[in-house]
């Protein structure tokens, strides 16, 4: 839901920026996600270069959303990130941890291999 929100955002402010390419690349995407009536009409609108028809549906159509929409926590994308950071670096040391088992395990193997004999010797 919040990216349609998002990508309307975009493209009511490349209107403003007269910018035709913001507004053609973000259509393509917006098409796919159009999920109601009024998205529709927001999408042929806009491609119909109708752009005054078109700022005012989407402002009319954010507004309605503004309501409606939960609020995100916006550090909630970002600790998501961190923590995807931290779980890989997670699994490296972990993979670094049992590297050095195994190397522990073939000197012990090697050490009682070789000095196994001696040691029972004395």
């Amino acid at each position: 839901m919040s990216t349609p929100i998002k990508r309307l955002e975009i493209i009511k402010n490349a209107i403003e920026l007269e910018d035709d390419d913001i507004i053609r690349s973000q259509l393509k995407r917006l098409k796919e996600e159009a999920f109601d009536d009024e998205l529709l009409s927001i999408v042929a609108a806009l491609e119909q270069k109708n752009y005054t028809a078109a700022l005012r549906a989407i402002t009319a159509w954010l507004q309605s959303q503004r309501a409606v929409t939960p609020w995100r926590d916006p550090q909630l994308a970002a600790s998501k990130l961190e923590l995807k950071a931290l779980e890989e670096r997670l699994r490296d040391l972990i993979d670094r941890r049992n590297a050095r088992v195994q190397q522990l395990d073939e000197f012990n193997d090697l050490y009682f291999s070789r000095l196994g004999p001696f040691m029972q010797q004395s």
